[in-house]
């Protein structure tokens, strides 16, 4: 079994990026085959075993993976075709109301991700929620 985490924006110092980071050392540590892939990785970011989405390949039944989310993304339906386990992270989405006034697209954004996260919900076996 192998443990991947997936995100769509790998960033540099951020709250995400930090946690994701930190657990993948943490399933090392316990001897866990494990990457990280990502959309977009911040260019800061020069560790091992975190890679462009692009190269996630050959996922098998028994792998796991780790799905951090946070924004609107294509990447929140495409993860569902995988057919491996899947583990939803959930780390908040802001309430599209909070930007309506001051952003449209932003508030926009938040909308869509708050209905892929429904989209999601029958699509993983598992959701973790850290906000």
């Amino acid at each position: 079994m192998r443990i991947y985490q997936v995100v769509t924006t790998l960033g540099y110092g951020d709250a995400i990026g930090n946690d994701i980071i930190a657990l993948m050392k943490a399933l090392q540590e316990v001897g866990y085959i494990t990457k990280v892939f990502a959309e977009t990785i911040d260019n800061r970011i020069n560790i091992e075993n975190i890679e462009p989405i692009k190269q996630m390949k050959n996922i098998k039944k028994d792998d796991v993976i780790l799905y951090h989310m946070a924004t609107a993304a294509d990447l929140n339906r495409q993860i569902a075709t995988y057919s491996c386990r899947k583990v939803l992270c959930y780390h908040n989405i802001t309430p599209p109301h909070y930007f309506a006034p001051f952003n449209e697209q932003a508030a926009l954004n938040c909308k869509r991700g708050l209905e892929e996260v429904q989209y999601l919900k029958d699509k993983v076996d598992y959701c973790l929620t850290d906000s």
